[in-house]
């Protein structure tokens, strides 16, 4: 399957934010550990940025969504240290990986392998009349940072 990429007008709305889009609840996912349906009203578009495995699952014709890979890059900040010193370890972070994007199709799972870090998706409703649904699937970077937590508070006590 070839991914076909596109440099489509974005927009900066944060769906989590955003007045047009409503959380219906949580959801359950065999596959995912985070699992939430959200309702988008007509003619609104947004934007989920998730680090991590992904999926978005819809069912209308009305609903169309883009996707920007997040890939890890060298941090702009250079706050390592001055300009006299050099650092084995230059700073990175989870950075889009170029400005274009590709056209994500219902159910499309994403796995954040290899440098790909996390998903910017772009949700627009077409329709200028309906209220659609949708399901954002994913795995939070978080759960992995609680788990590490966890394991280095479990070894502290042995």
């Amino acid at each position: 399957m070839a991914a076909t990429t596109y440099a489509a007008a974005t927009t900066n709305r944060d769906c989590y934010e955003d007045d047009e889009v409503t959380h219906l609840g949580d959801c359950r996912s065999l596959w995912y550990k985070i699992c939430d349906s959200y309702e988008i009203a007509p003619t609104a578009t947004c934007n989920f940025v998730t680090f991590g495995d992904a999926s978005i699952n819809w069912f209308s014709d009305s609903l169309e969504v883009f996707v920007w890979n997040y890939v890890m890059k060298a941090s702009d900040d250079d706050t390592a240290g001055d300009s006299g010193s050099w650092s084995l370890r230059q700073a990175r972070t989870c950075q889009p990986e170029s400005l274009a994007n590709e056209v994500y199709t219902s159910e499309q799972r994403l796995q954040a392998r290899q440098q790909n870090c996390g998903f910017k998706f772009q949700v627009t409703n077409l329709s200028e009349y309906g209220t659609y649904d949708f399901t954002l699937l994913r795995n939070s970077a978080s759960f992995v940072t609680a788990g590490a937590v966890a394991f280095a508070a479990t070894i502290a006590l042995f």
